[in-house]
């Protein structure tokens, strides 16, 4: 099947300039030609109307199985339930512009079997999915009561790497350190230490998988660092040395702003005052340590946590808008974080995060120009997966 996208002003991330109006031709899901054209045919013509075509964001760190809550300790383990949610979670992805995202964290491996249907086009209402599956902590670590894996010294974490290698999971993800909605935990503690971390990294780089390992701390995060993770997220905490230490060896930041900020916005809902003192600290650490690991070079990615304590679904644009407001970050620097450096960081740069020939038709549609107006990702009008309108604001 052929589409043209007609009428179209597009968003080019790699240059850091929109241009047109133009026209993109769209066969079986892939960018074919840009340009000025003529219908062939049976083309089906969808006109843009002069709106901007950008490619379709991508959230790196989300957790699609739980909805906003206000208590971990009550968030659903029932398998029904987080089905339905991930399924409306879904769909929410798809009406904010976001077309490809990282799950770092299920109940009972649930998004592998979602990924799965994604994949089979029994799942269309929704972004493209890559999945961790279970993170791996320690005993009574980050997120053990409801979704971690519990495993202690190199021989049980050796074991617990093959088990989540064995679900067919896209990435790994551990646990270095204690974390905000985790009752108990204090945040940012070391828990799983360098050779647990060392050994889980080397199963799944033997398997060809990368890793993701929340970090909240400074030693946890370089623990991280020189056990030879490929993404540190959230990364509150990181002084110089931490940078330099993730610029030597090429390792992602994904820094998930939004997470604290969203506990802080609705800290009424907050059952007691233990996971609000966490959010008031990270909110100040999280934005400086950022700021000086972009300015210094490291690498960045866009995640927001979506789907933790008190984090909603619908927010992921506002992680972008954040790092322009509060980090001093250009639009277009900020647009690039969200569209083509999330997808290198993915292993997707030759597919996915810019509109080029030879690309998936993956995109997002705004009525203004977002490498301008950062905060139009507010109000996305379409999103367009493989060719495919799965949203329209005005249908």
């Amino acid at each position: 099947m052929t589409t043209i996208f007609s009428h179209a002003h597009i968003v080019d991330v790699i240059s850091g300039i929109s241009y047109g109006p133009a026209d993109i031709r769209v066969k079986d899901g892939i960018i074919t030609q840009i340009g000025s054209m003529q219908p062939e045919g049976d083309d089906t013509v969808i006109d843009m109307k002069e709106r901007y075509v950008s490619p379709g964001l991508f959230n790196c760190h989300t957790h699609i199985c739980f909805k906003f809550f206000t208590d971990p300790m009550y968030a659903t383990k029932n398998i029904v339930e987080a089905t339905l949610n991930a399924v409306e979670n879904l769909k929410v992805y798809i009406r904010t512009g976001v077309t490809c995202i990282r799950d770092v964290g299920d109940i009972e491996f649930l998004t592998v079997f979602v990924r799965e249907a994604i994949r089979r086009g029994g799942l269309t209402d929704a972004p493209d999915l890559f999945t961790t599956g279970r993170p791996i902590c320690m005993t009574g670590g980050s997120t053990w009561q409801l979704l971690g894996y519990q495993a202690d010294g190199v021989d049980e974490c050796r074991k617990a790497a093959r088990l989540m290698l064995r679900n067919r999971i896209d990435w790994l993800k551990l646990m270095a350190t204690g974390g905000v909605a985790t009752r108990g935990n204090s945040c940012g503690a070391v828990q799983l230490n360098e050779d647990e971390l060392r050994v889980m990294v080397e199963e799944a780089h033997k398997a060809g998988t990368p890793v993701s390992c929340h970090a909240q701390g400074l030693e946890g995060a370089k623990n991280a660092i020189r056990a030879g993770v490929d993404s540190l997220d959230h990364g509150f905490v990181l002084d110089d040395e931490a940078v330099q230490m993730m610029l030597d060896r090429g390792i992602w930041l994904v820094p998930t702003l939004m997470a604290p900020q969203e506990s802080l916005k609705h800290c009424k809902l907050m059952i007691d005052d233990e996971f609000l003192k966490k959010a008031e600290k990270n909110t100040v650490d999280s934005i400086a340590s950022f700021t000086k690991a972009y300015k210094a070079g490291v690498k960045c990615a866009l995640g927001t946590d979506s789907g933790t304590i008190l984090c909603p679904h619908d927010n992921t644009c506002e992680e972008l808008i954040l790092m322009v407001q509060a980090c001093g970050l250009t639009p277009e620097d900020a647009l690039r974080i969200g569209t083509i450096h999330s997808a290198d960081m993915m292993r997707l740069k030759d597919s996915l995060g810019s509109i080029e020939t030879g690309k998936k038709a993956h995109f997002a549609v705004y009525n203004e120009d977002p490498l301008k107006h950062i905060t139009t990702l507010r109000d996305c009008r379409m999103t367009i997966k493989n060719g495919r309108v799965l949203w329209d604001a005005e249908a």
